[in-house]
């Protein structure tokens, strides 16, 4: 194990909380519930009550509009993959929009950026051999 005692995201949180029951120094307790604040409410903490809901819902926005373009460009290689990867994680969205949720989807983005900009040198260079 690279991290042992590493905390866990949504577990840890709970148990700071006081949502836990059993011994936790044994591992033997568990987590009885955990709470998420939802789109909106990330809106809140992090951009402020007024400014918040706004925040989420731009982000949102932005976010969906991201899947449209994916969608849109599916006659391309990877871009229907990387749509479908958008969708699942957009789950996970309801419950903390952060980077840390969208990771595989940006870096699905860079891997495709980076593919499509070499292919067209890689059929050049073929040609000429």
């Amino acid at each position: 194990m690279l991290w042992p005692g590493k905390p866990l995201i949504g577990i840890d949180y709970a148990v700071a909380r006081g949502m836990s029951y059993g011994n936790q120094d044994q591992l033997q307790g568990g987590v009885a519930g955990t709470i998420s604040t939802g789109i909106v409410g990330q809106g809140i903490v992090n951009f402020g009550f007024i400014f918040g809901p706004i925040a989420a819902a731009a982000l949102m926005s932005l976010w969906v509009a991201t899947l449209a373009r994916q969608d849109l460009m599916g006659m391309k290689v990877g871009h229907i993959l990387l749509y479908a990867m958008g969708l699942v994680l957009t789950y996970n969205m309801g419950r903390d929009i952060t980077l840390l949720i969208i990771y595989p989807y940006v870096f699905g983005c860079l891997l495709l950026y980076w593919i499509n900009k070499r292919s067209p040198q890689m059929l050049i260079e073929d040609h000429e051999t």
